[in-house]
């Protein structure tokens, strides 16, 4: 994967990595998305925590290993659905616009946090891979209600809300 030019802005960075995993698909991309096969693909494994609070997700990496991502367990499956699509969007930073493979790191999300230009990438990412903009407008265009697209994406009405507004501020 090459690296992003001094032109390219986060936001595009993020939204071309996503694009790049959902092409693996091919023809055979559903809705919503399985994340699942994009883990496998990124060479990450998941798991449902019981013990992360109000924790909503965390990644590790560990050099030579699998990424490892922890969702909440007691998260609605779409929180987890997008928190799990964020922390891929964490590993695919690191591995494309950092080119690191061999790193540790932690990532915690919770409310209240510091929002950084690393956490905009992974959300960026995940709003991407989850809502790819071709389908949102498909669906627009069709007379979807909000209820009903973030329905057929998997995702919470607050998640296509942001995704709709980030399309609306830096369109495709």
């Amino acid at each position: 994967m090459a690296k992003p030019d001094e032109k390219t802005l986060v936001y595009q960075a993020a939204r071309e990595e996503a694009a790049k995993a959902l092409e693996a698909f091919g023809s055979a991309l559903t809705f919503p998305v399985d994340l699942s096969v994009i883990s496998e693909l990124m060479y990450a494994e998941w798991q449902l925590d019981d013990q992360l609070g109000d924790i909503s997700g965390m990644i590790l990496k560990e050099p030579g290993q699998p990424a490892q991502i922890l969702l909440n367990k007691k998260d609605s499956a779409e929180r987890q659905r997008f928190t799990w699509a964020h922390e891929l969007g964490h590993l695919a930073e690191r591995t494309t616009l950092a080119e690191d493979f061999d790193y540790s790191f932690v990532d915690l999300r919770k409310p209240g946090s510091y929002y950084s230009i690393h956490e905009f990438y992974a959300d960026e990412f995940a709003g991407s891979l989850l809502m790819p903009a071709s389908k949102v407008d498909q669906l627009q265009k069709d007379g979807k209600s909000l209820v009903e697209m973030a329905r057929f994406f998997g995702v919470s009405l607050p998640a296509l809300n942001m995704r709709l507004h980030r399309l609306t501020v830096n369109p495709e």
